[in-house]
């Protein structure tokens, strides 16, 4: 009898665990692991960027692309590589500076203990580090520009269109109005002679379109998902420029004339309704513009198969990063650095 509740109650235990694994199991599934956006990048690509000069996954997506449309020599990746090791640690340092003193600066202008004196001293540093950090990184631009121009200037105009409107953090651009139309001039006009066919597939409105089309180029895309991509963004750029000329109209009848400041009190009351509709109207606009992104995001996802969204997904996570954070390579990946390796990096076959 004993050896029976025993066996009963073994086989009562067992059924336990293996319920909880599988629940475990089953949970697992569903919840998506997220994924450091550096692993989709072999150890040699990731010796060709700089860090500190901008956000890495962004100079990693672009480096890659160029050495596919235009392949690097091996002194050019040599040179790559010493540019990192020069001027990284510095840049590096000098952003984290700066951004202690920005933060000092903030309490000392929005603390409890306000000293003027104090503020002044701290401006005084913070405007100095950020000078040193300016130059550093012109400097480091221009090495950059002239490493990439050997054998092929259009690499290295390409390439500062992708630092200009992607890499370094700008302020903000109409680039829903300029991906209206066909770019003709400007560094967009380079990008979009680099995509060719594929700057078609740029979502006006959706984020920053160099970004967006680099992470394309990784997917691997099918005809029939471009297809479906590119009409996906020809509908959206249709929505913008048909809510354009009703925009401007808008804006228009709310900006101030000189003529009104001695309008009498029915024309400012009519003024007050004016200004009213153009609130509700960009109230409006912003709803349609959630809706909106919302559809793009759903088809985006149905048009990708579950591997390209996860690498999708995972791209844009590092671009969506900080730019100012990131930090050198483990130990593991700065010995590599010290040893420059001229074989040529191929991208992973799939994600």
């Amino acid at each position: 009898m004993r050896n029976q509740r025993l066996s009963q109650f073994a086989a009562l235990l067992f059924s336990v665990l293996w319920l909880c694994a599988t629940a475990s199991a089953q949970d697992n599934k569903l919840r998506p692991i997220a994924r450091d956006p550096r692993a989709l990048f072999t150890p040699q690509e990731q010796q060709l960027i700089v860090y500190g000069l901008g956000n890495p996954i962004a100079q990693l997506l672009m480096v890659r692309e160029l050495d596919r449309r235009w392949p690097l020599l091996p002194p050019q990746r040599r040179d790559l590589q010493q540019l990192n090791r020069d001027v990284a640690p510095k840049l590096t340092e000098l952003r984290a500076k700066r951004a202690r003193q920005e933060r000092a600066l903030e309490e000392a202008i929005y603390g409890v203990n306000f000293d003027a004196a104090h503020v002044e001293a701290l401006a005084e540093e913070s405007a100095a580090t950020q000078q040193e950090l300016m130059k550093l990184q012109g400097e480091t631009e221009l090495r950059l520009m002239q490493i990439l121009a050997r054998g092929n200037p259009r690499r290295a105009r390409t390439a500062r269109a992708f630092v200009e409107i992607l890499i370094q953090p700008q302020p903000q651009r109409p680039l829903a109005q300029l991906l209206l139309a066909r770019p003709n001039g400007g560094p967009i006009r380079f990008l979009a002679e680099f995509f060719g066919n594929d700057w078609e597939l740029a979502i006006p409105g959706f984020g920053n379109p160099a970004g967006f089309l680099l992470v394309l180029n990784q997917l691997e895309l099918t005809p029939p998902q471009k297809a479906e991509l590119k009409t996906l963004a020809q509908s959206v750029r249709a929505e913008l420029q048909a809510e354009l000329p009703e925009r401007n109209q808008l804006n228009a009848a709310a900006a101030p004339r000189e003529s009104e400041e001695d309008d009498t009190i029915e024309l400012l009351a009519t003024r007050k309704t004016m200004v009213e509709q153009v609130i509700a109207n960009n109230a409006a606009r912003q709803a349609r513009q959630i809706k909106r992104q919302t559809r793009i995001e759903t088809r985006i996802r149905q048009t990708l198969q579950p591997k390209q969204w996860e690498t999708y997904v995972t791209l844009l996570r590092g671009l969506a990063g900080s730019t100012m954070n990131w930090t050198l390579p483990n130990g593991a990946q700065k010995k590599m650095m010290r040893r420059p390796d001229n074989t040529r990096p191929q991208p992973p076959d799939t994600f």
